[in-house]
């Protein structure tokens, strides 16, 4: 068992009580997870941020108060350290297009929520980013017309067999931990090697290089 230490701390806010509840039970049934805080309105959830520190907080993008958007804004604006995944029913671009560029890390629907926001917690504390699979032909739309209007360039050349292999697994949405224990590398050299993929295709900004993964998905 994990000591409450080396947990990573959650606070949670929803307006729906139910499904509030809901997440609660995912959160307090993961051992290398502990629940920190929880509440209905934006207001209350920036008060708990600011106050309890966690490492994730995640927001319902619509509530009342503060939207989880509107809270996320805050967070970058202030720098704190908090990482924020974002919780909604929708599907729409426009809403995942402005998460991304606020800096938001995970972007989660709530009709994925039950498999998939232990996985997206994970992510996005070891540094990587988490969209809904669902959401993956939005996210790469966005990601085309980024690329044409700076006039991107791909060069899969650059890159070796190891680094094609991590953007792979990257692209499967699996975590550091999976991908540095299917590689047999140390955490610590899977973020060096990102960081190498990084310098040799310039894909500086939020979601990059998870955008290239998905956009060349089938290519490594």
């Amino acid at each position: 068992m994990q000591s409450n230490s080396s947990k990573i701390s959650v606070i949670i806010c929803d307006d729906h009580p139910i499904f509030r509840q809901g997440l609660i039970r995912i959160i307090e049934g993961d051992e290398s997870l502990k629940l920190v805080g929880e509440c209905g309105d934006g207001n209350a959830a920036l008060d708990l941020i600011k106050n309890q520190k966690p490492q994730i907080a995640i927001l319902d993008i619509t509530m009342p108060g503060k939207t989880g958007l509107s809270v996320a804004h805050l967070v970058k604006k202030e720098q704190l350290p908090t990482k924020i995944i974002i919780l909604t029913m929708h599907k729409d671009e426009e809403y995942l297009n402005e998460a991304i560029e606020i800096g938001v890390q995970g972007y989660l629907l709530k009709e994925n929520a039950v498999t998939d926001l232990a996985t997206c917690i994970h992510k996005v504390v070891s540094g990587q980013y988490f969209v809904s699979p669902l959401l993956e032909e939005t996210l790469m739309s966005y990601s085309k017309k980024s690329m044409a209007e700076s006039n991107y360039l791909v060069d899969l050349e650059k890159l070796t067999h190891s680094e094609r292999k991590v953007l792979k697994l990257i692209a499967y949405n699996k975590t550091s931990s999976e991908i540095a224990e299917e590689l047999s590398v140390s955490l610590e050299d899977l973020q060096k090697c990102h960081e190498k993929i990084i310098e040799k295709l310039d894909l500086y900004g939020p979601y990059k290089l998870y955008e290239f993964a998905l956009q060349n998905k089938n290519s490594f």
